[in-house]
């Protein structure tokens, strides 16, 4: 069995505090990623135990230089870097040769009570992402494009309510809880001297799962709803994308691969608004119209 990881930092256990996975602040380099590193380590070991023979991991998060290369377990390999935008799409390497994919350190999709740090890709531009009409966050995008090529999603670690949404999504998987949001901004944690011991015995069982990708139908259609009507006006720019409301842009394709393309560049281009109106609101006091 090969198995693919991705990781993500907003559900990592002792992960209390923003500071904790912004990419260069003293507290990601002296914590946050330490924390990260050996969160993906305990699941590296689970599936080692389970029988693993390819095991990559990729650090999903920010900037993609996360993961410290020095700690990681020697029997994986690692995809660092932004790749959010660039060739190989959300899973470099991602292919019907994969047994399975964990997803560590997940958060819920944006607007989602009791979840810590709940959002969808980015807080400063998509409001909710629609696959067919089924409303997703970053879990259920990538365990969407996982199953275009047959691969399951078998475990999931992140706060309550990631799990949860996991649930919903993947059915009867391997989760593991390692906090509890009591809002967006604060959460009840477990040790992660307690919750490695539970991902690693989670990924053995895991990889041994006998459990169908989720699978989205085709056409495809990506349906997104940006915070404002500016990253709108920007992702509209993507070919063969329709407007279809004031913040509402959406993407249909009879080959899904082409409707995650669409996704990807879609949030990019409306990056670029939302960049702008921030940085016209911190350079003038506020936004310009």
């Amino acid at each position: 069995m090969d198995v693919y990881i991705v990781v993500d930092m907003e559900g990592l256990s002792g992960i209390t505090d923003g500071r904790m996975i912004r990419t260069g602040h003293s507290e990601w380099a002296n914590r946050g990623r330490w924390q990260a590193t050996h969160e993906v380590n305990a699941a590296i070991d689970g599936a080692l135990a389970a029988g693993a023979k390819r095991i990559w991991v990729k650090d999903g998060h920010d900037s993609g230089e996360n993961i410290l290369r020095e700690e990681l377990r020697k029997e994986a390999e690692l995809i660092s870097g932004s790749t959010a935008a660039g060739i190989g799409g959300l899973l470099p390497g991602m292919d019907s040769s994969w047994g399975c994919l964990f997803q560590l350190g997940f958060h819920a999709r944006m607007g989602t009570s009791e979840a810590h740090f709940d959002h969808t890709i980015s807080t400063a531009t998509v409001s909710e992402v629609r696959l067919n009409d089924v409303p997703v966050g970053e879990l259920g995008i990538y365990g969407a494009y996982a199953g275009l090529y047959g691969v399951p999603t078998v475990l999931v670690t992140g706060d309550v309510a990631a799990t949860l949404e996991a649930s919903d999504l993947f059915g009867d998987i391997e989760t593991v809880a390692v906090k509890q949001g009591i809002g967006r901004f604060s959460t009840r944690t477990l040790s992660p001297e307690e919750t490695r011991p539970r991902i690693r015995e989670a990924a053995e069982t895991g990889v041994s799962l006998a459990i169908e990708p989720w699978r989205v139908s085709s056409p495809l259609t990506v349906e997104m709803d940006f915070l404002r009507s500016a990253e709108a006006d920007m992702a509209q720019l993507v070919p063969g994308s329709e407007r279809s409301g004031a913040r509402t842009v959406s993407y249909t394709h009879d080959d899904p691969e082409m409707s995650f393309q669409a996704l990807q560049a879609m949030v990019n281009l409306g990056g670029i608004a939302a960049s702008r109106w921030a940085r016209n609101l911190y350079t003038t006091g506020a936004p310009t119209v």
